[in-house]
């Protein structure tokens, strides 16, 4: 998938990625890669209708559902619909337990709505399916660190300067 790596290569470019894709899609309406592709590259410009109505038709094409459903959970975790995006993402993860992106994609959603524990586990498990993720190892910090002040507060608003006392 040589055009994701542009994307991720040079993500100033992303104008002429989306140009480009538009193109194809135009000699070639029906291929799932374009779809899929034209779709982040719009989501990324922030055309939100047009990556929507790109991703609807790419779950029309069996064994693509999963990459549909997970890049729709993307577009709606950016315009801040953390619940729709939720519902994409379990649906990507229930047709493809191995993606490890829609597993931090959820996590993040779980931070947004300050359920640090489903998102410590759901970083857990993308770290499981790819050790090296630092976006997995990111977010399972950031919920671990959200989550301490829930679990100790009380403990922590009190605490006093530590003392120490020297023996010679």
């Amino acid at each position: 998938m040589l055009a994701w790596r542009w994307l991720k290569r040079w993500p100033g470019q992303v104008d002429e990625a989306f140009e480009t894709w538009t193109r194809l899609l135009k000699i070639a309406p029906d291929d799932p890669d374009a779809l899929l592709m034209h779709g982040i590259a719009a989501r990324n410009r922030n055309k939100f209708d047009i990556a929507l109505a790109d991703f609807e038709r790419l779950m029309q094409f069996e064994g693509r559902k999963g990459e549909a459903y997970r890049e729709r959970g993307v577009l709606w975790l950016m315009r801040g619909k953390w619940k729709k995006a939720i519902a994409d993402l379990d649906e990507a993860i229930r047709l493809k337990r191995d993606d490890a992106y829609a597993w931090c994609q959820r996590a993040d959603c779980w931070i947004e709505l300050k359920q640090y524990d489903k998102a410590i586990k759901d970083a857990d498990i993308a770290l499981q399916l790819h050790p090296a993720s630092e976006y997995a190892s990111l977010l399972r910090k950031q919920a671990e660190e959200a989550n301490a002040p829930r679990k100790f507060g009380p403990i922590l608003s009190r605490r006093q300067p530590l003392r120490r006392k020297w023996w010679r």
